[in-house]
């Protein structure tokens, strides 16, 4: 019996999925085995979701944020704007790294434009950045 055997990896949402399957030239019907393996990457999450509980869930806040609705400002993945609603600048910038949603800045920052563009931050965050 002839056998041909197909192996194929995808990158889904970050994560490698390898799919491998079997299949007869002689018209039989094999066993047929799909093996799905996902592994987080190592770097910066390529497509995460901009969901404002689950980087809430991920971020170390202060006491009087963890009640509080947040909300995202601007998601261009794996960036986002995000901000609670309590008394005085609650917002951030932070990134999907890891596997898991970091604090970048802070509002407010004196990080340059020029570092944020070292750190891969999107053209369309410029006007959270000071030039200097």
């Amino acid at each position: 019996m002839d056998t041909r055997i197909a192996a194929a990896a995808f990158i889904v949402l970050g994560a490698v999925m390898t799919v491998t399957s079997c299949e007869t030239t002689d018209g039989g019907s094999p066993p047929v085995s799909i093996t799905a393996d996902a592994t987080a990457s190592d770097s910066t999450d390529a497509d995460p979701r901009c969901n404002a509980s689950e980087i809430a869930n991920d971020l170390d806040l202060p006491e009087y944020q963890h009640n509080a609705r947040a909300e995202i400002t601007e998601c261009e993945p794996p960036w986002a704007v995000i901000r609670w609603d309590t008394p005085g600048d609650s917002q951030r910038m932070v990134r999907h790294i890891r596997g898991e949603w970091r604090t970048y800045v802070a509002f407010p920052h004196q990080k340059c434009w020029g570092d944020a563009t070292a750190d891969d931050v999107p053209m369309a965050f410029e006007k959270y950045f000071p030039n200097c």
